[in-house]
This record gives structure tokens, sequence and C-alpha cells, in this order.
């Protein structure tokens, strides 16, 4: 399958072999996928699904861990921006050591865990609790391991979008997960502390300044397409 523009490179979504019946169905739960069908119209296989490929949004259905089989990862990558659909510098997935925990990184690094997943909820987000809320599940087995989220019909939360700075946001705008500096400073559970230059003396300080540069101060190509996060990190790493 392959998303085309005129006068653009095209997109190939899927290069599995050729089928010779198939079916492209956009599901009610987002999920858009492209099945393999038999002569009788029963699917014969899933060729693609865009469920496999989220970007920065988490819907019921939606999975959190790896796919033994194909070796496939499921996570959720940040934007840039809200401003900026390019990918940012912030993952969201299930620990690759076979820990029963979801793990935040920012640019590869350790940025944040959810402690482990016991007894059907998390040791830093216990409000997430499968008995409470019917929310999150862990499924493992020897063809995947993951956690997915499920909509609980007494509630209205659709689903969970990561933003620019790493924290995972319910709809109506509530940090849930990431909520964490770089840095280590005023910090939720499960943040995990970045180490600050020498030159910092412990101490962390960045503030955004709108409006004309003047003087000699650090300046940093928008080519790179830096998040906030990736600029703060920088500036502080900069002791110049």
């Amino acid at each position: 399958m392959i998303i085309s523009n005129s006068g653009a490179s095209p997109i190939v979504l899927s290069s599995v072999q050729t089928a010779s019946n198939t079916s492209a169905t956009l599901l009610d739960s987002g999920n858009f996928v492209l099945r393999e069908l038999n002569s009788d119209g029963s699917v014969e296989r899933v060729l693609w699904q865009s469920f496999d490929y989220p970007t920065h949004v988490l819907l019921p259905g939606m999975k959190l861990g790896i796919n033994f089989k194909t070796g496939h990862n499921w996570s959720l990558t940040s934007w840039v921006s809200d401003e900026v659909p390019a990918s940012g510098s912030f993952t969201l997935g299930g620990n690759p050591n076979g820990s029963r925990e979801l793990i935040i990184w920012w640019q590869g690094k350790v940025h944040w865990t959810s402690g482990l997943w016991r007894d059907g909820k998390f040791d830093f987000l216990p409000f997430l609790s499968s008995q409470e809320y019917k929310i999150f599940s862990y499924i493992s087995n020897e063809d995947e391991r993951y956690f997915t989220f499920s909509m609980d019909k007494n509630r209205s939360i659709s689903g969970y979008r990561m933003d620019g700075t790493g924290m995972v946001m319910q709809e109506y705008g509530k940090s849930i997960m990431g909520a964490c500096s770089i840095f280590g400073f005023h910090d939720s559970d499960g943040c995990v502390k970045q180490t600050l230059p020498e030159c910092r003396n412990g101490e962390e300080y960045f503030e955004v300044i709108t409006g004309p540069i003047e003087g000699n101060e650090l300046m940093l190509d928008e080519s790179d397409k830096l998040s906030f996060t990736d600029c703060e990190a920088k500036c502080l790493n900069n002791c110049s």
C-alpha cells in the first residue's frame, strides 16, 4: 500500500507480497486495516493496520510492547510541538528487558517509568487500576507482550496524547505520565534525573524569551527541529 501525492515522493506503508483480493477498511475504533480476503469474502490475513504504527496518540485497542514473531515494537513518539508534527525526542513503550512497566525515553535515555505492573496497577500510577477503571491491561504470551488501553463505558476518556515535552495527557489536558523536567526538578513519581554539568552547581534555570535576539547568546539551528525540552537541555549543557 502506497500513499502518493503529485510532485512528492510516494510513501510505502506496506510492501508485502501481492495479494489478489484485498480490502481496506476504516474501523469504528479508528484503525485503518488492509486485509487479504478469501473467495467467500472472509478474512485470510491482515496485511497492514494503522494501529501497529501509532504516532503521538494512544487510542483504545492500540498496544505498547513487542511482537515476538515480527520483532515489531509498538510505541508512541511525540511531536516536536503542537504546531510541528515532525517526530520529537520522546518515546513511550514497554520495557524491552521484559519488566512489566511502561517507560518514556528522551533521546534514548530513560526519562520516566510507570513502576512495575502489580495486581492490576502500576506502582507510580495507582489510579490506572484495571480493577477500578478497567483502562490498562497487560498481555504476555509466546507471540507478543504488551500493555493495551480499553474504554470504560462510564468514562469519557477516549485516548491519551504525548506532547512535545514528554508528558502524556488525557484528552481534557490533565497530565498522567511523564511530568518530569529533564534534570529532575519539581518531578512526579517515576522521573529519572539526568545529570547537570558541574558548571550549573546543581541549579536548573531556563527562561523562554520571545522577540529579537541581541548580543552573543547561544544560537541553535531551527532545522534541527528542536523541541522545548531539547532546547532547554542544550542551553543548560552550554557553560560558555
